[in-house]
């Protein structure tokens, strides 16, 4: 009886271990990734301007049709002439003026703006998430390893 009660424990663990590890992957590294690779995109532009207009591109969502959904377009001078920098993101947040466009100097159609960048924060709350879904799983692994080592 014993060995079949260490046998499902330790079936236990291995399961807890194997879906601990996926969570963590998905709600800690994989949101990390997506942090850097907006960080970098960044890094690689190396002007700024002030966006001169936006097109919101507003839409309702659809799980809260209540919601509205952006997607702007933000126009933008680079010597006299006018490009459009269209954002990767969908958000509720409603783009401003205030936005600043960042180019490549010698292609100035390769761009990503402020907006983006700033938008990422959710990114930090599924972090959190993950860390504690990592505290709780370390714990309950403990847990099991220390009655499998009471056996």
């Amino acid at each position: 009886m014993e060995k079949e009660d260490y046998k499902t424990l330790k079936k236990r663990r291995k399961q807890g271990l194997i879906a601990a590890g996926i969570l963590v992957i998905l709600f800690v590294f994989v949101p990390i990734g997506a942090i850097c690779y907006y960080k970098g995109e960044k890094s690689g532009m190396d002007g700024e301007t002030k966006v001169v207009d936006i097109i919101e591109n507003e839409h309702r969502s659809t799980n809260e049709p209540y919601d509205l959904i952006y997607s702007p377009e933000f126009k933008y001078v680079v010597d006299g002439k006018e490009y459009s920098c269209k954002t990767k993101l969908h958000t509720s947040r409603k783009p401003d003026k205030d936005t600043i466009v960042y180019y490549k100097t010698d292609d100035p159609s390769k761009c990503i703006t402020s907006y983006e960048l700033t938008n990422y924060d959710v990114f930090y709350v599924i972090i959190g998430f993950g860390v504690l879904i990592a505290i709780i799983s370390s714990f309950s692994m403990w847990r099991i390893t220390k009655k499998m080592n009471e056996l």
